[in-house]
């Protein structure tokens, strides 16, 4: 089963779901939680709109391929679920995020080895392999507390613009 996470972002995301059907083989399932993305009428798969934490960790842990989001919170729950998601960061340009900030954050797990990030300029080939590949990859989340340098952050760039 491929399991896509399209998060709860208000801005719609067909574009993952259309990328994570593209890793089926041939009969395979494909569920897609889409949150506030309707539904894609010509991409055949169980479209459900919400689902709890508990049932999210569910159908990750049930999913030979996660495809999520850029989104931090789905990220780091299926790494915890044991998972080598594919990431694909929602993109301004495209009119799914106010910037491009999920693709910064995914492309720092990636040179971690922690995620599978799929680029504008990737096909659906060139992911299923980077997912054979044997990386440095560590299920286990991050020991490390970054909520601090987050928040900072955060006061750095509010401090910079008033």
């Amino acid at each position: 089963m491929i399991l896509a996470v399209l998060g709860t972002h208000h801005q719609p995301f067909p574009r993952a779901a259309r990328l994570a059907a593209s890793l089926r083989i041939e009969g395979e399932e494909l569920i897609v939680q889409h949150g506030h993305t309707p539904p894609v009428d010509d991409l055949p798969a169980q479209w459900i709109a919400w689902r709890t934490r508990e049932e999210l960790d569910e159908l990750i842990r049930a999913a030979r391929v996660v495809v999520t989001h850029g989104g931090s919170g789905c990220i780091m729950q299926a790494l915890r679920a044991g998972s080598l998601p594919v990431v694909v960061p929602r993109l301004a340009r495209f009119g799914e995020h106010v910037d491009d900030h999920q693709l910064q954050l995914a492309s720092r797990l990636e040179r971690a080895g922690k995620v599978v990030v799929w680029r504008d300029s990737d096909d659906e080939d060139a992911v299923a392999e980077r997912l054979k590949r044997p990386a440095p990859y560590d299920a286990r989340p991050p020991a490390d507390d970054l909520r601090p340098a987050v928040w900072a952050a955060a006061d750095a760039l509010t401090s910079r613009t008033s």
